[in-house]
C-alpha cells in the first residue's frame, strides 16, 4: 500500500451481540481501520482509509461475509485526489508567500515613517 491514502470513510457494522469480540478483534488486525465507537446493540463504527474506491469496495464485500456480520452501511466518504494535495501545497506556499510580502511592506512603511 503506497504511504498516500486517498478514501476515508466512516461505516457502521451491525454485529450478532455473540460475534462483537471477535469481529472488533478481526479489525484490530488490520491497517487503516480504526473503530471509532461500539454500542450496547452490538454496532461498530468504524473508520476506514484506503487508496481507492475499488478497495473500499471490496473491503465492505469482505466484512460482509465475516460471520457474525448482519449488515454493513456507509456513512460517510470522502476522496483525495493526488491534484488536491497539490493544489493544498501551493495554497499554503502562495500563503507564506503573501505573509512574507505583508512583513516586506510592513517593514517598509515603518522605516519610512
Amino acid at each position: 500500500m503506497s504511504k498516500y491514502l486517498s478514501v476515508v470513510s466512516s461505516l457502521i457494522l451491525q454485529v450478532r451481540p455473540d460475534a462483537l469480540k471477535s469481529v472488533s478483534d478481526f479489525l484490530k488486525n488490520r491497517p487503516n481501520i480504526e473503530i471509532h465507537a461500539s454500542d450496547e446493540f452490538s454496532k461498530l463504527v468504524i473508520v476506514v482509509e484506503m487508496e481507492n474506491d475499488i478497495e473500499l469496495s471490496d473491503f465492505m464485500s469482505e466484512m460482509a461475509t465475516v460471520d457474525g456480520v448482519i449488515t454493513v452501511n456507509m456513512v460517510f466518504h470522502h476522496t483525495d485526489s493526488p491534484e488536491d494535495e497539490k493544489s493544498d501545497q501551493q495554497d499554503s506556499q502562495q500563503s507564506s508567500q503573501q505573509k512574507k510580502e505583508s512583513v516586506i511592506t510592513f517593514k517598509e512603511a515603518k522605516h519610512h515613517a
